[in-house]
């Protein structure tokens, strides 16, 4: 690969799948499974062919699917459309100082800090992470989830939250032990 540019095994696997389905995994609900199981079934392989084989009622026929499964998956692309783009740094710093501000004074916050490309001090942004040290992780993300800046919750684990705030960016929270908080990149 380093003389040549290319790899046959790595052709050989991307002509395996369309390149768009990767996109695929950008939609909160679907994991590898259920994107295997669309291209197979439905032949899904972008978010075009799956909002149409949503429209149509396809997906909700597929078993492990059903209509609620369709609905969160419509509204997660058009959610998506609606937010999809960048966010310049003058235009999100104020909130997201906030934002920090907000879980630094949660009385189970012991450290918090911004990371990604918000603390590198990146012209553009397309998201805000937060990393937020805690012996209480579920009493942070309650709080994170309830703030007043959060418009609807993306996904939700033991460490990490994504959600969208109401200004259209997304935001992550990771929460970690103390002993943990250096790894985890602030």
């Amino acid at each position: 690969m380093a003389t040549t540019g290319a790899l046959k095994f790595l052709d050989e696997l991307r002509a395996e799948f369309p390149s768009a389905i990767l996109e695929l995994f950008s939609i909160p609900g679907l994991g590898s499974k259920k994107i295997k199981a669309l291209y197979e079934q439905l032949k899904v392989s972008s978010i075009a062919d799956l909002q149409a084989a949503c429209e149509s009622g396809r997906v909700a026929e597929l078993p492990g699917f059903g209509e609620t499964t369709q609905t969160k998956i419509c509204n997660a692309i058009a959610n998506r459309a609606k937010h999809a783009g960048s966010f310049q740094f003058g235009e999100i710093a104020a909130e997201a100082e906030q934002l920090r501000r907000d879980l630094a004074a949660h009385n189970d916050a012991l450290q918090v800090s911004v990371a990604g490309s918000f603390r590198r001090r990146k012209e553009i942004v397309r998201d805000l992470d937060f990393i937020v040290a805690s012996k209480s992780p579920d009493a942070i993300t309650e709080f994170f989830c309830a703030h007043q800046f959060v418009e609807g919750l993306i996904a939700r684990g033991p460490t990490k939250t994504s959600v969208r705030l109401k200004s259209g960016i997304q935001c992550d929270l990771r929460v970690v032990m103390n002993a943990e908080y250096l790894a985890a990149g602030p």
